[in-house]
């Protein structure tokens, strides 16, 4: 191309020159009647190169004038920008006629659609964004979400939030966990650890029920005697305070440690859940149910809104994150989307392509070209063809001359 570029300059002035030259030549030959000097210049040499210039400029003026002048000036206007609306639309017309057909087209799309959706990086690709915008943007989110999952929520607990399925789910939950021996064995440890720490509370108790049940006993049977004696009183706390209070306790807390204690604890255990179903079925624990619920619907919706807006940023990373979430995605839904969005693009391939407007696209591209703009990019793309043709018209032209020559 850098060639072709310094032979048609080199063409260019040779041209111009003799023009010129031919112009002085023609006045002194007139004015004066001066000749060459040579005859064979004149007889070989001014025809040829007369001929090479004709060709060439005539070549250059018409490249020129296609393009130039850019805007009108009287009745001077370059042929490209005089009819750009009209090759707009005929470049808009032929274009996707010829070169874009929309049948073509709209199968390209469609496997385009396809390889990517197949792409095994896709699915890693969209797991990165997912991931990257939920941990940034998780707040956001979460407040996004929360007014839907608060409606979601309050219906919930509008339908499902009432007596007759709270006892149902206690039973259900008691009777399943009850039913194991383990469990029940658990149960029966933790109430005699317990009741091991309040032993010297249970003492203390003991010790004063004792009191007074020996007061009673004492003034219901001796009375008479009781009083010679001073009174129940000095004589119960005589007794009583006389007992060995550590002993007993150090003996209580030995039987509580007993197999057999946490065995008949085990066993009260397991009819628990029973009684605790069968009470909760009852009309009275229904209504005192369906009054607490009432009475405390709006702080449970409250107070699981707050938990939902605290934890909801933590769940969705903690979701989006497991990788059984997203094997999930690339084995079963992956496929259908996969397929699905194949079916629709050939299914909607000429609404799709009607949308794309391509007449119209390329039409409004050309016409908002400026006509420099578009005499550069012509010559981005054919300029060395244009120039070729020029030099083409130099060496046509000096045949020509030649043959003029033989033909006289």
């Amino acid at each position: 191309m850098k060639a072709l570029r310094i032979l048609d300059r080199a063409v260019a002035v040779i041209s111009w020159l003799t023009l010129l030259a031919l112009a002085v030549l023609s006045v002194a030959k007139r004015l004066a009647g001066a000749t060459l000097p040579c005859a064979w210049a004149e007889t070989w040499l001014v025809p040829i190169l007369t001929g090479a210039a004709v060709g060439y400029l005539t070549n250059y003026l018409a490249i020129w004038l296609l393009f130039r002048p850019y805007h009108r000036h009287g009745p001077f206007w370059g042929v490209i920008p005089r009819n750009q609306p009209r090759l707009a639309q005929s470049l808009g017309t032929m274009i996707p006629e010829r070169l874009l057909p929309p049948e073509e087209l709209a199968k390209t799309i469609t496997e385009l659609a396809g390889d990517f959706l197949r792409n095994p990086d896709m699915l890693a690709r969209v797991r990165l964004a997912v991931t990257d915008l939920a941990s940034e943007k998780g707040r956001a989110i979460a407040g996004f979400l929360m007014p839907y999952a608060s409606n979601a929520l309050r219906t919930v607990l509008a339908d499902h939030l009432n007596a007759r399925t709270v006892s149902r789910l206690v039973g259900f939950a008691s009777e399943q966990f009850l039913a194991q021996p383990e469990n029940r064995a658990m149960i029966a440890e933790g109430v005699v650890t317990e009741l091991q720490k309040k032993v010297p509370q249970l003492t203390a108790f003991l010790r004063v029920g004792m009191r007074e049940a020996a007061l009673e006993y004492v003034n219901r049977k001796f009375g008479f005697m009781a009083k010679m004696l001073g009174g129940a009183e000095g004589i119960v706390d005589g007794i009583i305070g006389n007992l060995d209070w550590n002993g007993v306790a150090q003996r209580i807390s030995e039987r509580l440690a007993t197999a057999e204690t946490r065995q008949a604890l085990a066993e009260e255990v397991s009819g628990l859940a029973g009684r605790l179903r069968e009470y909760l079925q009852g009309a009275e624990a229904q209504h005192s149910l369906d009054q607490f619920i009432r009475a405390h619907s709006v702080q449970l919706e409250n107070a699981l809104a707050a938990y939902l807006q605290e934890k909801l940023p933590g769940m969705l990373e903690t979701v989006l994150a497991n990788n059984a979430l997203w094997s999930v995605a690339e084995k079963k839904l992956l496929p259908h989307l996969q397929q699905w969005i194949e079916q629709e693009l050939e299914a909607h391939s000429e609404a799709i392509i009607a949308r794309l407007n391509l007449p119209g696209r390329i039409e409004s591209a050309v016409n908002s070209l400026e006509p420099a703009e578009a005499h550069q990019i012509i010559n981005q793309v054919s300029g060395r063809e244009l120039t070729l043709l020029q030099v083409l018209g130099f060496v046509l032209g000096a045949l020509a001359g030649l043959l003029m020559i033989f033909a006289r």
